[in-house]
C-alpha cells in the first residue's frame, strides 16, 4: 500500500513539474510575443481600432515571409513549428526570423510614436 502511495507522489510531484514547466514557456511566449500588440493597444476602443491599424501598417512595411511568420505566429497564435511545416522550413529558422523581424518592428514602432 504504501509502494503504490510512494508511486502515485511521484507521478503528481512529476506532473506538477511539467504543468509548471509548460505554464513558464506559455508566460515567456507570450511575453516575448505579445509585446509587439500590447505597446500599441490604448484604454479606450477608439485607440485600439488604431492601434490595429498601426500593427497592419507595421506588418506591410514587412517582406512576404517574415510578414506571413508574424501573422501567424503573433497574431494568429500558431507554433512555431505549424509555420515551419506549411514553408518548409525549420522551426529555428522560422524563430530567428520572427526574433529578427519582431525587433525591426519595435524599432519602427519606437520611430514612429
Amino acid at each position: 500500500m504504501e509502494k503504490s502511495e510512494n508511486l502515485l507522489n511521484q507521478w503528481l510531484q512529476q506532473v506538477r513539474r511539467i504543468a509548471w514547466r509548460l505554464q513558464y514557456k506559455e508566460k515567456k511566449k507570450w511575453k516575448h510575443e505579445g509585446l509587439l500588440h500590447e505597446e500599441v493597444v490604448g484604454k479606450d476602443p477608439f485607440s485600439a481600432v488604431i492601434s490595429d491599424l498601426h500593427v497592419e501598417q507595421l506588418l506591410q512595411q514587412l517582406p512576404a515571409r517574415p510578414e506571413y511568420i508574424i501573422r501567424k505566429i503573433v497574431i494568429e497564435g500558431r507554433t512555431e513549428q505549424e509555420v515551419a511545416n506549411q514553408l518548409n522550413m525549420s522551426r529555428q529558422g522560422v524563430s530567428k526570423c520572427k526574433r529578427k523581424y519582431l525587433r525591426i518592428i519595435a524599432a519602427n514602432m519606437n520611430l514612429s510614436m
